[in-house]
């Protein structure tokens, strides 16, 4: 029970560092091959060369609820240009399933860090390079 606490306080400690950041889209991507660290930084690299005004995102790979052996990526985007589902799909050449405009900063931090201090988790702050 102890352990729960410190899990939960850490979660929510960390989401609210995260609600900090200017974040403007949320998007979830799937990939058909394995999902590992090193393609989601190929994936940050090409979001930051295509030109699409982004400055800085934050990424976090979860394990599927319905199968443990496959992951997605949450990923929160400050940009301050206007990007559209479509451009995404295109530069990453994945699944972009949910992508949305965020209304609350406060809700999507604490969602994409509710597994922050579960095992396996990896995640990451990335800023584009100047």
């Amino acid at each position: 029970m102890e352990q729960l606490k410190k899990n939960t306080s850490l979660s929510r400690a960390y989401g609210e560092f995260i609600s900090q950041f200017d974040w403007r889209y949320f998007m979830t991507c799937r990939h058909r091959y394995k999902l590992t660290e090193k393609t989601i930084r190929k994936w940050t690299d090409k979001l930051f060369k295509a030109s699409l005004s982004i400055s800085r995102i934050y990424w976090v790979m979860e394990r599927d609820k319905e199968d443990s052996s496959s992951k997605h990526v949450h990923m929160l985007l400050e940009c301050s240009e206007e990007i559209t589902q479509n451009q995404l799909k295109k530069v990453l050449n994945t699944s972009v399933g949910d992508f949305d405009e965020i209304r609350s900063k406060t809700a999507v931090s604490n969602y994409v860090t509710k597994f922050i201090s579960s095992h396996n988790i990896e995640y990451d702050i990335v800023d584009a390079k100047s």
